[in-house]
């Protein structure tokens, strides 16, 4: 997947419609934007609709800036199918707008990044992504019912939220509302064959705006026991193991969700479904683990864990998974004066540290697969 986020709308009937979200549809979608060609009148019918929507509704001004000449846009592109780059922010709304739109004209839509594919009888693939899609688009229904109070919020969280977490086996750990409800904390848990995997929520608002920090957490009983041998030490709150804040994966400047109406809540549904719990369905064992430490279940993931404080994690894991990169990896890791790399606290100097874990690892640690 690249870094880029793009949006590929074309006209199926001149085109031919995706077969569902599959390599072919990816290869059609951009072989199309390259493709010269004059836009057809659906296409363009939609570009003019798109942008008078933008205009009309509802809609901020940091949303409607993206549509403004879209159909002169589509035009000057030139090409069988058009590619809408999406900012960094507020793409969710964007992504809502093409395709309540492209619904509407019988359009085809492929977003590779996001998972999602729109058929051109209106049909939204897969099923994970016509369930959360369908929520953003019927959102505004449901407008004036949106919590205002902490109180209010916690109920909503601990029903839709609970709801979608206990269809992955989440369970909840710690539940803790605040004597006047002006806070709150729950943090659920799901047991695997070797430890668990940790997803929590902290929350404070009001006036119907919401502040979430929420947190990623794994423990994996072996790789922690290995880890406390070491000179590198963690912390073992919560069970110790990798833990981290899930906004700053998605966005290293973030510190925390903002939830303030139906549309923003269905968007950290769906940023829930194709993070913290796309990274648990994956690392339910200790290869899963691997794949999501160090290979390419998300690279995100994977950047942050390969420069801050859990290499040492990293690494076990590698070796117990048998991985076959562990000897680059015990290099590429073990790179003490790299700037951007930040270690955690040890007994002694990293330098020192590292390679008595790698030797360990190598002489007295047998992988488990």
């Amino acid at each position: 997947m690249s870094n880029r986020h793009d949006v590929i709308i074309w006209d199926a009937d001149i085109y031919g419609a995706p077969d569902g979200f599959s390599e072919y549809t990816y290869q059609k979608a951009y072989a199309l934007i390259k493709q010269p060609a004059k836009p057809s009148k659906k296409l363009l019918a939609f570009a003019r609709d798109v942008e008078k929507y933008s205009q009309s509704n509802d809609v901020p001004p940091v949303v409607a800036q993206y549509f403004v000449g879209f159909e002169d846009d589509i035009k000057a592109e030139g090409m069988a199918a058009y590619c809408f780059n999406l900012p960094e922010y507020n793409w969710q709304h964007i992504v809502k707008i093409l395709l309540q739109e492209a619904i509407k004209h019988g359009l085809a839509l492929f977003d590779e990044q996001i998972i999602l594919v729109l058929l051109p009888n209106g049909t939204i693939l897969p099923e994970n992504s016509r369930k959360s899609w369908l929520q953003i688009l019927n959102a505004p229904k449901q407008k004036n019912a949106f919590p205002e109070t902490v109180a209010e919020f916690y109920t909503l969280v601990k029903t839709r939220i609970g709801a979608l977490l206990a269809e992955h086996n989440f369970v909840v750990d710690r539940d803790e509302l605040s004597e006047y409800g002006e806070e709150f904390y729950i943090n659920y848990m799901r047991q695997i064959s070797s430890g668990n995997h940790q997803i929590s929520f902290d929350c404070r608002g009001g006036d119907g705006e919401f502040t979430l920090e929420n947190y990623f957490q794994l423990v994996e009983n072996t790789m922690i026991e290995i880890g406390m041998k070491s000179d590198f030490k963690f912390p073992m709150d919560g069970g110790g193991g990798v833990s981290f804040k899930i906004s700053n994966i998605l966005n290293p400047i973030s510190r925390r969700f903002t939830i303030n109406n139906w549309e923003s809540f269905e968007e950290f549904l769906l940023t829930l479904q194709q993070s913290a719990l796309r990274w648990s369905d994956a690392a339910l064992d200790i290869k899963g683990i691997d794949a999501l430490f160090n290979g390419d279940i998300d690279k995100r993931v994977k950047e942050s864990l390969h420069r801050k404080w859990f290499m040492p994690y990293a690494l076990i894991i590698a070796r117990l998974a048998n991985n076959p990169n562990f000897d680059d990896l015990a290099v590429s890791l073990g790179q003490f004066g790299v700037g951007e790399k930040s270690w955690s606290a040890t007994k002694t100097i990293p330098s020192v540290a590292w390679p008595k874990l790698v030797q360990y690892l190598r002489d007295e640690v047998k992988p488990l697969v």
